[in-house]
């Protein structure tokens, strides 16, 4: 539990200084997954886009040039617990760092998972690759690399449909 701590800390820091060379704008984001339902908040520090330019890659944003990138944290609930014999629902608290840019369709997340039931955990790290499906939604696949409690995972591999809100123009 102190690593956890000590991991949430690093990461406010981080964000923190972050914020200082970049105009930050909060977004909030919901995920549906193979695992169950995920919620959070996206501290976006990207580029904003250039007015009225046609854009090839529907990604949140109206030009070429615009960026979502920066740090998020949420919470993921595995309500799809399937590997496990007493179907607990999981609690997840999640660290990530994600970059879309609006002149390739295509996306990628890294993030830091603590699965918990209340009773052990799981450090899992899960890289995840994915396509922008239209203004606001997107489609990722991940790979969960578990580092303590293998069992408590409930799948190794997660496709997540993702919205971003509120749109940014």
């Amino acid at each position: 539990m102190m690593f956890l701590k000590k991991a949430l800390l690093i990461s406010l820091l981080a964000t923190l200084s972050h914020f200082g060379v970049a105009q930050t704008k909060v977004l909030g984001n919901i995920e549906i997954s193979n695992q169950g339902l995920s919620l959070g908040v996206i501290f976006n520090t990207g580029e904003a886009p250039k007015a009225k330019e046609p854009s090839l890659s529907p990604v949140n944003f109206s030009g070429h040039s615009g960026q979502i990138k920066g740090f998020g944290i949420g919470l993921e609930t595995s309500f799809f617990n399937v590997t496990s014999e007493e179907q607990t629902t999981l609690y997840t608290p999640r660290l990530s760092y994600q970059v879309f840019d609006t002149w390739l369709p295509i996306g990628a997340k890294l993030n830091v998972l603590y699965y918990t039931n209340f009773g052990k955990g799981s450090l899992t790290i899960r890289p995840e690759l994915g396509v922008n499906l239209g203004v606001n939604n997107y489609l990722m696949y991940g790979y969960n690399l578990v580092a303590t409690n293998a069992n408590l995972v409930p799948t190794r591999h997660q496709v997540t449909f993702g919205f971003t809100f509120p749109k940014i123009r």
